[in-house]
């Protein structure tokens, strides 16, 4: 393989090679996900369509434009991490790139849960079987299993940092995030991230005991299943953000029903990060916090740090007064 012949001609030592590996078997993920949402792009396109019309009561004269809407509102839209500047600071080590759940300190309860929904849409441990793939298929659902398989606890090649990360589409371009639930801090990332995402209409673990949780992916080429499957409300409350029509409905939605992306590619502080914006609530602690260590990681990547004065309930970056965050671009 090309890729292997690489990694040679570089003198990688073989924990390097592994690691690399586990990387190329993270991004194998969202390719091997993307085949099977592009398997049934047209039909989820025409199906998604129609619940435009019947959920949202569009006239079909004017569907496909509003359905092209909306699709272009989750295209667009900022991917956005909420987190709480506590648990940021929990490692031992300066903080370089943003962490999975296998990454940092959990409740055993809470991985149990988790492990099960990242199998239910990744089938990392091959449950679903080769049959009908192709030679080259199979190598790569193999590379999956060697690195990413973790349901019984005891695979000594599983690499936790090939399981995904967590980021949120926030259609609706919410001044807290998309997922403020999980913080009052939140990271604005780079376009380029999307391109090793895939979406779930709402949090994926909803879809942890869905046996067909892998058929509600969608990803950036084709979201049409993100309209096709998020609740009614959900729904409405995409259609105002992309149409700017009110409808009824569209301002009850549930903390966990924002769309999830889930991202399988590592995310470096200095490479990814557009826009870090840090609740002073959080920062102020008796003065033990300062901005610092966020400037520090977005130093070398042309991103701004933002800091949210509660006070006044405004952003403001290095402590200029800079409005709303709608209003930084």
């Amino acid at each position: 393989m090309i890729f292997v012949s690489v990694l040679t001609d570089f003198n990688m030592t073989p924990k390097e090679r592994e690691e690399a590996l586990a990387r190329l078997a993270a991004v194998d993920v969202a390719s091997m996900t993307g085949k099977h949402i592009a398997s049934t792009a047209k039909l989820d396109n025409l199906q998604g369509l129609m619940r435009v019309m019947t959920v949202l009561k569009v006239p079909p004269t004017q569907a496909e434009n509003v359905y092209g809407q909306m699709v272009n509102r989750l295209k667009d839209a900022e991917l956005t991490v909420n987190f709480s500047v506590d648990k940021f600071y929990n490692n031992t080590s300066q903080a370089t790139r943003l962490l999975n759940a296998f990454e940092t300190p959990q409740r055993p309860g809470y991985m149990t849960e988790r492990k099960l929904a990242e199998e239910r849409l990744f089938d990392y441990s091959n449950a679903k079987g080769k049959l009908g793939m192709k030679d080259n298929e199979k190598s790569v659902i193999d590379r999956i299993k060697k690195f990413g398989s973790q349901l019984t606890g005891n695979n000594p090649s599983f690499a936790s940092g090939m399981r995904p990360r967590y980021a949120a589409v926030n259609f609706k371009n919410s001044r807290h995030g998309a997922a403020g639930d999980y913080g009052a801090s939140f990271m604005v990332l780079k376009d380029h991230v999307k391109l090793n995402c895939t979406l779930l209409d709402r949090d994926s673990f909803n879809y942890r005991q869905d046996a067909q949780a892998a058929d509600k992916l969608a990803n950036y080429a084709h979201p049409d299943r993100i309209i096709l499957n998020m609740r009614d409300n959900t729904l409405k409350a995409l259609y105002k953000a992309a149409t700017g029509n009110h409808i009824a409905g569209a301002d009850v939605v549930g903390l966990l029903d924002y769309v999830e992306a889930q991202i399988h590619s590592p995310i470096l502080f200095n490479r990814d990060v557009k826009r870090m914006y840090v609740s002073n609530v959080s920062m102020s602690d008796g003065g033990k916090r300062d901005a610092r260590p966020y400037r520090e990681y977005l130093r070398n990547s042309g991103g701004s740090l933002v800091y949210r004065c509660s006070l006044f309930n405004v952003w403001c970056l290095f402590g200029q007064h800079i409005g709303s965050a709608q209003y930084i671009r």
